[in-house]
């Protein structure tokens, strides 16, 4: 149920509350994720997109593969359906690259995807393309 909750966090536009804020799935946000927005015809297609996602993932060897990029390609394929999994994952690696240029920042992905700003910039970025 925490992993269902997290990709509905992350489909409801939290991407980055899924890895660190997970107590709010069945606290603050539990009504909003499980009552008010859930659709239950949408579950089946959640669950498979996110097996493509990490199937894709896990065939691209040059890439840090971690379950809160996972939770961003299911947030950016809602936000974006008109773009694949394939230009999503470059998008956002890109992104991530850019972002730590931009901000002059090492922080590990993991730090940078827990980020509001983030999520912002990358939308801004995709916004843009």
């Amino acid at each position: 149920m925490e992993k269902f909750g997290q990709l509905l966090l992350a489909v409801s536009g939290f991407p980055e509350k899924c890895a660190n804020q997970k107590q709010i799935i069945f606290g603050s946000m539990y009504h909003s994720l499980f009552i008010e927005n859930f659709d239950l015809e949408s579950s089946v297609p959640l669950i498979e997109d996110y097996f493509k996602i990490t199937n894709k993932y896990s065939n691209i060897h040059s890439i840090n593969k971690m379950e809160q990029k996972y939770y961003y390609i299911l947030h950016l394929i809602r936000k974006y359906p008109n773009r694949n999994f394939e230009l999503l994952i470059e998008d956002l690696e890109d992104a991530i690259k850019s972002y730590k240029k931009t901000k002059k920042s090492d922080l590990q992905d993991s730090r940078i995807l827990i980020k509001l700003d983030f999520k912002n910039y990358l939308h801004k970025v995709l916004d843009e393309i």
